[in-house]
């Protein structure tokens, strides 16, 4: 298998702490791998340097010459002013902007003739006479207006928005940081349909299980800065952090030594919202599998098929839609808190 991605030796720092040391990482074109590790690790700052983002304070980053990354980041950020189409069309890099200009001009009254002709000029020597009708496929692929100015989405349509500008370029390697947050249930399966159809490397962050378990093959995990190949799956993950919450993770600083006892009601306090954190969540995750349980318990009778019933079988198949994706939230929230506890035990 080709190698696409190669790190020897990353290390990186903010301030005195050190997130990632001597780190190495090899990645194998069409692996699809999901990058592990408690709060703080370093697991957007490693997707960060891979996408070129970033750049390590030490070591070699080598992607292999010709490929293109993207990376759709944990939180979007775009100008508020633009419309989606400016956005999705900058997906395809400067010649993008020159795309999204072309089309500006072409909506006033009288657009000038010398100005256009130089802009398809530009798109011509780019070679660039279908990217047109790849923006306006991607905008129609994930239901996107393409005039609707930024500023007036909500979380889940500029989630919508940011997946659309990292797939237009038709990227070889797809970073993913977190991907689910403040989609829903519709957008979920269809940026499952994506990664399963994406045939290039993913590496990806996230809590989900239901994208994990449909979309990865390989986990890494990131821990006392080094990553390492982590022979599990999620699960298998968050019962490794509950047998180890007495784990240390030793600082790579200089920082200055706490004062014995000087924060210790403070750090007992903390200790003892995360762990009402986890508790809270074992019991509504409990509730929920009790509830999701009746559900498919009268999903799997005959009766329930019967054709009086149908109404009533539509109601428990949202029901039970809805059910998965409460369930999936509070694993989520489970799963953190739990790195939230494992990370304020080591310092």
């Amino acid at each position: 298998m080709n190698t696409v991605i190669n790190l020897q030796n990353i290390s990186i720092a903010y301030g005195s702490e050190a997130v990632l040391h001597e780190a190495n990482l090899v990645i194998g074109q069409g692996s699809r791998c999901c990058i592990t590790g408690y709060n703080g690790s370093g697991k957007s700052t490693l997707l960060g340097i891979i996408a070129g983002h970033r750049s390590p304070d030490e070591g070699v980053v080598t992607i292999m010459s010709g490929l293109k990354v993207t990376l759709l980041a944990q939180t979007p950020s775009f100008d508020v002013s633009e419309t989606v189409y400016d956005v999705v069309a900058a997906g395809l890099g400067p010649i993008g902007v020159v795309l999204a200009t072309q089309r500006r001009l072409y909506a006033t009254p009288n657009p000038d003739e010398d100005q256009l002709a130089a802009l398809q000029e530009q798109l011509d020597n780019a070679e660039a006479w279908d990217f047109g009708a790849r923006v306006d496929a991607m905008l129609q692929r994930l239901e996107l207006a393409p005039d609707q100015i930024v500023g007036s989405l909500s979380g889940g349509w500029l989630k919508r928005l940011a997946i659309a500008q990292s797939l237009v370029g038709a990227p070889d390697i797809w970073l993913l940081d977190e991907p689910t947050n403040h989609l829903d249930m519709e957008m979920r399966q269809a940026l499952t349909m994506a990664l399963q159809s994406f045939g290039g490397a993913i590496l990806l962050i996230s809590h989900d299980r239901h994208l994990l378990a449909n979309n990865v093959d390989q986990f890494l995990l990131i821990d006392d800065g080094e990553v390492q190949e982590y022979a599990g799956d999620l699960q298998d993950y968050s019962t490794r952090i509950l047998a180890n919450l007495s784990k240390s993770h030793p600082k790579k600083s200089a920082g200055k030594a706490k004062t014995p006892g000087a924060n210790k009601k403070a750090d007992q306090k903390l200790l003892r919202q995360i762990k009402a954190e986890i508790m809270g969540a074992e019991k509504r995750l409990k509730r929920l599998q009790e509830k999701i349980g009746e559900v498919e318990a009268v999903l799997q009778s005959p009766d329930t098929y019967d054709g009086n019933f149908q109404d009533d079988l539509h109601d428990l198949i949202r029901n039970q839609t809805e059910l998965k994706s409460q369930i999936e939230e509070v694993e989520k929230v489970w799963l953190t808190a739990n790195e939230k506890l494992e990370a304020a035990q080591s310092d």
